[in-house]
């Protein structure tokens, strides 16, 4: 068997299936359409089974409704009656309600209307009495006030009498303590004079051997200062010589001559010494520092040798740099007080 065979064997069998699917439907479709039919008719009777009973249970429920109205009719009937009989017998329990209220409360006003009064007559009574035995208080607490105030008043002039004694022997000691005081007080001013007077001589004989050896070593300085110009002086006459004898001899070397030998040159005249102080100078530059309290010219060529020309560099330095800057001399002056003045000084327009 070949392949073409075999497919047509299985189209063969396949529409053999299919023919027998469809005979199956069919018989399927023929079985449910009776099963439907008859559920169809099933229902049609089970429904007008239940129209019928419906109908039934209506008629009924209509009968019963009626006869329910019908009671409720009667029963509201028989209660609106109930209601008025009820009405009638609590409106005339009321009246007779309202009209006992009306006599129990006249009652009851002509009885408060006598507790009061009888209230009112004991309490006048009362007040009379409490206003009888408050006078009485008031009586015997004057008197005890009175008393009172004799007793303080006695006793306020007792204490009076003792502050015032007490007060007098205070004031007596008081006035001792200060003549002890005041007498103390001039003890240590005359023992306090006596030393400032003691200090004071031995300021001044300080003062003095301070100013004997300043004067020496002015001397001395002043000595050694000729000497170092008369030095001076020579050193510069032989430089000059030296200088006159190297003048010649350059001299005859541009004109082309030797210098003779036995032939010596006179030395030059030395220049006259100046004779201003170098002082002068240092004293015209600057402020003049004598205005000062306590400089002198000596101080101020001093000072102006220092660095210090004016009074605002005077002012600017410290005392400690003034003494250092004046030495020995600066040890016993009042630099504190130059400073001061020169500050002032500064401040002045010029």
């Amino acid at each position: 068997m070949n392949f073409r065979d075999t497919i047509e064997q299985l189209t063969s069998n396949m529409a053999s299936a299919t023919d027998i699917r469809m005979k199956a439907a069919a018989t399927i479709q023929a079985d449910t359409q009776q099963m439907l039919s008859n559920y169809q008719n099933e229902l049609n009777q089970l429904a007008a089974a239940q129209r019928q009973a419906l109908q039934t249970h209506m008629q009924n429920l209509q009968s019963d409704v009626a006869a329910k109205r019908q009671q409720a009719q009667e029963l509201i009937a028989a209660q609106h009656k109930a209601n008025l009989e009820m009405a009638a017998k609590q409106r005339q329990h009321l009246d007779e309600f309202h009209s006992n209220l009306r006599q129990d409360t006249a009652s009851c006003l002509n009885h408060a209307q006598q507790a009061r009064a009888a209230m009112g007559k004991a309490q006048s009574e009362q007040l009379s009495m409490y206003m009888t035995v408050l006078q009485q208080f008031a009586f015997d607490h004057s008197q005890n006030t009175a008393a009172f105030i004799a007793d303080a008043r006695k006793s306020h002039f007792q204490m009076s009498q003792a502050q015032q004694a007490s007060l007098t022997a205070y004031t007596h000691h008081l006035r001792q303590t200060v003549c002890d005081m005041q007498r103390q007080t001039n003890d240590m001013m005359n023992t306090i004079k006596a030393n400032h007077q003691a200090a004071a001589q031995a300021q001044q004989e300080q003062l003095g051997g301070a100013r004997q050896a300043l004067a020496n070593d002015v001397n001395d300085m002043r000595t050694t200062n000729q000497k170092d110009q008369a030095d001076m002086r020579a050193d510069y006459a032989a430089a000059s010589t030296l200088w006159a004898k190297f003048n010649a001899a350059m001299n005859l070397r541009r004109m082309g001559k030797a210098a003779p030998a036995s032939v010596e040159s006179k030395p030059a005249p030395a220049p006259p010494a100046k004779t201003e102080p170098a002082s002068a100078s240092l004293a015209d530059s600057g402020d003049d520092l004598t205005k000062i309290r306590g400089i002198g010219q000596g101080m101020q060529q001093r000072l102006k040798r220092a660095g210090i020309h004016t009074y605002r560099d005077l002012s600017t330095k410290s005392p400690d740099d003034v003494r250092q800057a004046l030495g020995e001399v600066g040890r016993l002056a009042n630099v504190e007080e130059w400073i001061a003045h020169a500050q002032e000084l500064a401040q002045q327009p010029k």
